[in-house]
């Protein structure tokens, strides 16, 4: 809770792959969209980090397997050549196909030729195309029951084979990758990609590359939350902080969620292949310098949109970083098109939940753009209806260029009477005060006012200081900060508008009977392991966090664990949202980034996040707010940049926002459209040490 991010106990669950090829790779034809010769405007093709590859392709499974032949084989030609595009060299590619790839193959197979070959540095891509599944969970650490597996060669649908299972768990997989991020070092970057899926069923006769029914009952909730693809089991590499130093980041991507199928689709001659495969081959041509995971990804979606529109892939892991570099790239929050209606009015994919609500002006720039700025405009426009997920855009003009894969920028947000009163004291200098006043005014989120404002810019303890306070109790958020300092504005602006953001958050509320998720907190002791990762918990009495009217009462470093119970009829998708008292934003569950995966929770079922809040200040009253959609929703343009500052800030004027939230009760309705999602709220009180009994 508030400024300590969790420890990562356990680590997520889709499907994560390596491969390798034993002996000399074979000659393999390149995609379409690639050219022969490897290396266009790759940087570093003929310097720098290494760039090694490994591709797994099964797709001529053993008929007693029960697994269906797939078309597997014709991935490796789509996946190596934009790998040859990227600057990998024809060398450094390893396949292991069929027959080789059998569970211990492909142990053996990842350790020599990623693990023990990697050098600091390096940028390690794994690729596995073939069947994925599901079985029963073995650790209670699934939010539906199941663990994701690869299906090596040898793996069989009989859920007690003679020779033991011979699946490959994404447990297993997760341990693998936080090796290949600790071998790689913090200058390295690991990708991974996935063609294959979990469940599905036949289409247009062309393969599907999972069986509709999983091996197995489902496991009983009552373990952790494994929220991801287990790529970072144990020692919390996912998480932000110090379980992160010596490690590379990373990046997983996965052709379709945990409860779909991965569809084969056909290429340009006609010839059916994997449509992840099919899809990156495509975006890695096509792609130039500076492209960040989140570009890439985006162009991944758009083709696969047009090819199987009902398969959703997904992707998790540092997304702003530039691909096949791991350079951190500075990304403006954006949102991408969904579609288009006729010449004037687009479709986004997301709508009041990102506070996109009808009056916000934005400006759609061609996917990959970075920021608005010095990125020509294709079209403008106005959000004229928004649900919590999607938004309407009428555009002021027919766009010159396509804009059904552009990126939606706000320009300008339209919060009415949820925009914040900001009050400038008269007592800083002329300037300066007209300064604060013009970056406010631009802002449509705040507001300048005298009567009647949240928030208030004052002199600071020292002459030529500024402070921004609570306007009701004169309690510090963001300061001193001298007034002199070129960044004044932007860290005023900052910080008002991430305070707005979490009022208005707080006030939005969405009740759907068939969509309704109850949040539960756990005190909880956490243990950690010597690198400051978290290796369990053990729960606590509620008593012992409770005040006697039954509020939460919670001292900087106490523990506690989320559980989360679907008493809907239908499955839902699932966010936490912390809003901290100085205004701040966190995202509990699922991680932020891991925001792209599968956070969906089947209906009645209860389940704890495996993962370990700790409290912090600042102290004061914090919400902890559940957000249960039918829909996927990604948090990030709102996460982004928020930038609220920590330190020794102390309650804002927020509690008094909260007369109708309750500890543990539902809000009632208001604003945004029923038949949508639920919202469910926790108060939680952080207090000094030695204030928690009256």
């Amino acid at each position: 809770m508030s400024s300590r991010p969790p420890q990562h106990r356990r680590a997520w669950t889709v499907l994560s792959a390596a491969v390798v090829v034993l002996g000399a790779p074979p000659d393999i034809p390149h995609s379409a969209d690639a050219p022969s010769q490897a290396v266009a405007f790759t940087p570093d093709s003929t310097g720098g980090p290494t760039k090694r590859a490994l591709i797994i392709a099964i797709g001529d499974y053993p008929p007693a397997s029960g697994y269906n032949d797939i078309s597997s084989a014709a991935d490796v030609g789509l996946v190596s050549g934009g790998l040859s595009y990227q600057g990998f060299k024809e060398e450094d590619i390893r396949v292991l196909s069929d027959s080789d790839a059998t569970l211990d193959g492909i142990r053996k197979a990842v350790r020599e030729h990623l693990i023990d070959a990697a050098e600091p540095g390096d940028v390690l891509f794994l690729h596995y195309s073939g069947h994925g599944h599901r079985v029963t969970d073995d650790n209670g650490d699934e939010l539906d029951g199941y663990d994701e597996v690869l299906v090596p060669w040898d793996a069989s649908t009989d859920p007690n084979p003679a020779g033991g299972d011979r699946h490959l768990r994404d447990d297993e997989l997760g341990e693998f990758v936080r090796e290949l991020r600790r071998a790689a070092g913090p200058d390295g970057n690991v990708i991974v990609s996935l063609d294959a899926c979990n469940s599905g069923s036949a289409t247009r006769g062309l393969a599907v590359r999972g069986l509709p029914n999983p091996i197995g009952p489902p496991a009983e909730g009552t373990g952790g939350l494994d929220e991801g693809s287990g790529l970072d089991e144990g020692s919390g590499a996912a998480t932000r902080g110090a379980a992160d130093e010596g490690l590379a980041p990373y990046i997983v991507l996965s052709a379709a969620r945990h409860d779909q199928a991965a569809r084969e689709v056909r290429d340009e001659n006609g010839n059916p292949v994997g449509s992840l495969s099919f899809a990156l081959s495509g975006a890695l041509t096509a792609i130039g310098p500076g492209t960040t995971y989140r570009g890439l990804f985006d162009r991944i979606k758009s083709r696969l949109a047009a090819l199987v529109p009902m398969q959703t892939p997904q992707m998790e892991g540092d997304a702003d970083r530039e691909v096949f570099s791991g350079r951190l790239i500075d990304q403006t929050p954006y949102v991408q098109v969904r579609s288009a209606r006729g010449d004037t009015v687009v479709v986004l994919s997301g709508g009041s939940l990102l506070g996109l609500l009808p009056g916000t002006v934005v400006d759609l720039l061609p996917a990959g753009s970075t920021g608005p700025e010095g990125t020509a405009i294709l079209a403008s426009g106005r959000v004229t209806e928004a649900s919590p997920t999607r938004a309407l855009v009428r555009l002021d003009a027919p766009p010159q260029n396509e804009v059904v894969t552009a990126w939606a920028f706000v320009r300008r947000y339209e919060f009415g009477d949820l925009a914040v009163g900001v009050a400038i004291d008269a007592g800083l200098a002329l300037d300066v005060r007209a300064g604060l006043a013009e970056t406010l005014d631009s802002m449509a989120i705040a507001r300048v006012a005298e009567d009647g404002a949240s928030l208030i810019l004052v002199q600071g303890r020292a002459e030529g200081e500024v402070e921004l306070r609570a306007a009701d109790d004169d309690r510090l958020l963001v300061g001193p900060i001298p007034s002199r300092d070129v960044e004044l504005t932007r860290i005023v602006a900052t910080a008002v508008r991430s305070f707005a953001r979490n009022r208005y958050l707080s006030r939005l509320e969405m009740e759907d009977p068939t969509v309704d998720v109850r949040l539960e907190v756990v005190p909880a002791r956490h243990d950690f392991d010597f690198d400051g990762s978290c290796s369990g918990s053990v729960e606590l009495p509620a008593d012992e966090a409770r005040s006697p009217g039954g509020q939460w009462l919670f001292q900087p470093g106490d523990g506690y664990l989320l559980r989360l119970t679907n008493q809907g009829r239908r499955p839902a998708y699932v966010t936490v949202l912390s809003l901290t008292p100085d205004g701040g934003i966190n995202q509990l569950f699922p991680l932020p980034e891991l925001s792209g995966q599968d956070n969906m929770l089947p209906p009645d079922r209860s389940f704890t996040v495996d993962l370990c809040y700790s409290a912090a200040e600042p102290y004061g009253v914090e919400i902890l707010k559940l957000f249960a959609t039918r829909e996927s929703v990604d948090f990030w343009p709102i996460l982004e940049g928020t930038g609220a500052s920590r330190g020794d800030a102390e309650l804002t004027p927020l509690e008094r926002l909260l007369a109708d939230v309750h500890s543990g009760t539902r809000s009632k309705v208001s604003g945004p459209p029923r038949a949508s999602g639920s919202t469910y709220s926790v108060t939680i009180n952080v207090v000094p040490e030695g204030r928690r009994r009256p």
